[in-house]
């Protein structure tokens, strides 16, 4: 082992390429019901890192474009509310069905914290794959209605949501 690698294991520190939301298996297919809402999935950062992609599962139907974004969490935990927009995408056409598409953005540094990865689709045909959290409603996943294009910043208030959209931030560098 490198003398880098076993010091990160020796603090615990074992360094990642991808941060993720819930499971990252699935169980529910999702369409995008109305052009524009803002899906948002909860992800835990644990330590300083930069990342430059946000990635989601494509569903078995392609269509139309999709946006991405990564809200703060708000001034309540667990909850995205009034949290700063820190990063998001230009519009991208939806990739080719069952294949994760990732989808680059600004090279940004994030502290450790919980996170919310947002997307958005202007097709109601275009699908997503998501993990049904509990059988009602919870604070991990959100919706907040909107019309296709640039992120609301800061995050409104939004609607509880039993579906995640299962989603990643690419980590382009571990920072100490």
């Amino acid at each position: 082992m490198s003398d880098l690698v076993e010091t990160d294991i020796i603090k615990g520190l074992l360094k990642t390429r991808w941060w993720h939301g819930l499971n990252p298996g699935y169980n529910s297919l999702r369409t995008f019901v109305v052009i524009g809402t803002v899906y948002l999935a909860l992800i835990e950062v644990r330590w300083k890192t930069e990342i430059d992609q946000i990635m989601y599962r494509v569903g078995g139907t392609q269509a139309g474009n999709i946006r991405v974004g990564l809200y703060r969490e708000g001034t309540t935990i667990d909850d995205p509310t009034g949290g700063e927009l820190i990063v998001e995408s230009g519009s991208v056409a939806q990739i080719g069905v069952q294949r994760l598409h990732a989808v680059d953005v600004a090279p940004t540094v994030l502290e450790p914290g919980r996170y919310y990865a947002a997307l958005q689709g202007d097709d109601i045909t275009g699908t997503y794959l998501a993990i049904q959290n509990a059988s009602t409603a919870c604070p991990w996943s959100a919706t907040y209605a909107h019309g296709f294009g640039a992120f609301t910043d800061p995050c409104p208030a939004l609607t509880l949501e039993s579906f995640a959209p299962l989603m990643w931030l690419r980590v382009s560098e571990n920072l100490p």
